[in-house]
């Protein structure tokens, strides 16, 4: 019994001396390239999109500063004197950066053409195409009616911020005893800002001068107020449709449209009802020219699988099932095709109307065809009444030849 009880004291006293041993000496080099591989490749793995998430993030803020910043701006300016309008002028938008520098600090004021490169990046990146900046002239190279966006002007900000802008001359001039009641920017930035389309960088004159349209790539040239195609032509394709057409931004203003208007112009524009006080669908429809040329459901679900995947589906329809909700790729979609986000509770959405050919009326009013976009979640259809005295909700896309 002694014998064997000396034996396992043996045994474990040979077990910890060689645990001792090890410890004293470390682990082996195998052992060590090992634990660094396993680390690698995790690193490998997360590091890319922990990258995208922080520079989204970052981006964001940036974007939401500047539109804080320009929204101050141009508040000033309406309560002091009235934005506009400038009918008389040839040159509206570089009127209006003159007008504006008084109340936002701005250091440079450029004319289209070869000036701009004093206020822009000369060449900047549209998906696989290269546009040069000194053949913007117009709002038709934002895909926007010429008639009423007649120039553009480039302006420098105190913090080097570039911007290309270009002014509505046509555009309903705010209130400013509305503005100055609301008091403060983010309340009345719609009013005083809207006439407003245009791009600026948040690079400075510094690389990559991109718009990509794509929420995985970091672009630091972002659409101003819904701006959303920038081209050496006129229009400009956001989104290529099987059949051949585009996707692309509303050609004309898009306001809520009055009742008397609406039921003056329904016909031409293809509504069959119009609602009571403001109706934004008519806005929408006036904004395209006409419901015809509003995206359908077929035109839209390609157009979000090609930023989120098959696997954004309607999680209302059976077997549909609601994923992940990311915030910042929503917000980094809409920042890239100058779309709105909303939020309600934990989710945040994109929210267009659609052409489903036909509008409904009931005893609660006028309603028309909508879809929410919740990014990597998926989608819900849904309907919404048109009657909105207020601002507008829905974004809209049109469809338009390439």
């Amino acid at each position: 019994m002694l014998k064997s009880r000396h034996r396992a004291n043996s045994v474990w006293g040979a077990f910890l001396a060689n645990l001792l041993n090890k410890q004293k000496s470390g682990f082996t080099l195998a052992e060590t390239l090992i634990a660094l591989g396993v680390i690698g490749i995790v690193a490998a793995l997360t590091l890319p999109s922990l990258l995208t998430t922080i520079n989204n993030k970052v981006k964001n803020h940036q974007v939401e500063v500047f539109t804080r910043k320009f929204a101050k701006g141009t508040d000033l300016l309406n309560i002091e004197n009235g934005i506009g309008p400038y009918y008389n002028s040839s040159t509206p938008s570089y009127e209006f950066a003159q007008a504006l520098s008084k109340h936002l600090k701005i250091v440079t004021i450029c004319h289209s053409g070869d000036d701009m490169k004093n206020c822009f990046p000369d060449t900047v990146k549209v998906g696989d195409e290269t546009v040069d900046i000194t053949k913007i002239t117009s709002g038709e190279n934002f895909g926007l009616d010429k008639e009423n966006y007649t120039d553009v002007a480039g302006i420098v900000l105190g913090d080097g911020t570039p911007m290309i802008l270009s002014w509505n001359k046509n555009c309903p001039v705010s209130d400013p005893d509305v503005v100055a009641s609301k008091g403060n920017s983010n309340q009345s930035a719609s009013l005083t800002y809207s006439c407003v389309k245009g791009f600026y960088d948040l690079n400075g004159f510094r690389g990559p001068n991109r718009i990509s349209n794509n929420i995985k790539r970091l672009d630091d040239v972002i659409g101003f107020n819904g701006t959303s195609a920038l081209s050496e032509g006129a229009g400009g394709c956001l989104f290529e449709l099987a059949s051949g057409k585009c996707l692309i931004a509303p050609p004309n203003e898009y306001v809520i449209m009055q009742y008397e208007e609406c039921m003056e112009h329904k016909n031409e524009l293809g509504l069959e009802y119009c609602a009571e006080g403001g109706d934004e669908y008519a806005g929408a429809a006036r904004a395209c020219g006409g419901t015809d040329k509003i995206a359908t459901l077929e035109d839209l679900i390609p157009f979000a699988q090609s930023l989120y995947g098959d696997s954004f589906i309607n999680f209302h329809q059976p077997n549909g099932k609601r994923g992940t909700t990311s915030v910042e790729s929503i917000i980094a979609a809409a920042n890239a095709y100058g779309l709105t986000t909303h939020s309600s509770g934990k989710f945040t959405y994109i929210a267009l109307w659609y052409n489903e050919g036909y509008e409904s009326e009931d005893d609660d009013g006028i309603s028309s065809a909508d879809i929410y976009f919740y990014g990597p979640s998926g989608y819900q259809l849904s309907g919404s009444w048109r009657g909105n005295d207020d601002s507008i909700y829905h974004d809209v896309l049109c469809v338009g030849d390439k």
